[in-house]
């Protein structure tokens, strides 16, 4: 890890810190090339320095963040496997194999990367993932109410 990248990842947990509650995702979401399994190590070993520093509100804020990485990581291999399926029968399967990620965090994630693929001039991915989201969001609506 370069000295570069481990002050990029303390910048940004900083900004989780101190950044609105309820924005943190977005946050997370905005700088999402920072998340990797070096960042969950700079937060841990940052989490285990607010403790023992006395500030316990902070250190579990940032185990807090830990388990929505979780989360998050697992949103991005499901919308990475959603682009790469074949056909409608293949979508439904994987959605429904995996109905524990049918969340507002999930199509936050997918408009998120669908805003992304847009930038990138990949309009068809990004239609599908925003026409998904919508379905998607129309569910868990019913669901909810």
């Amino acid at each position: 890890m370069t000295e570069e990248r481990l002050q990029a990842y303390e910048n940004l947990i900083q900004a989780l810190l101190t950044c609105p509650e309820g924005e943190e995702w977005d946050l997370l979401q905005a700088n999402q090339e920072l998340v990797d399994p070096e960042f969950i190590q700079v937060i841990e070993r940052v989490a285990g320095e607010k403790e023992k520093a006395g500030e316990e509100d902070a250190a579990t804020f940032l185990r807090d963040v830990l388990a929505e990485l979780g989360h998050f990581q697992a949103y991005m291999d499901l919308i990475e496997m959603l682009l790469n399926c074949e056909n409608e029968a293949d979508v439904e399967s994987l959605l429904n194999a995996n109905q524990n990620l049918l969340d507002a965090g999930l199509v936050q994630s997918m408009l998120a990367v669908a805003n992304d693929l847009l930038v990138q001039g990949d309009g068809d991915n990004a239609n599908f993932l925003m026409n998904l989201a919508g379905e998607l969001m129309g569910i868990y609506e019913n669901y909810q109410s």
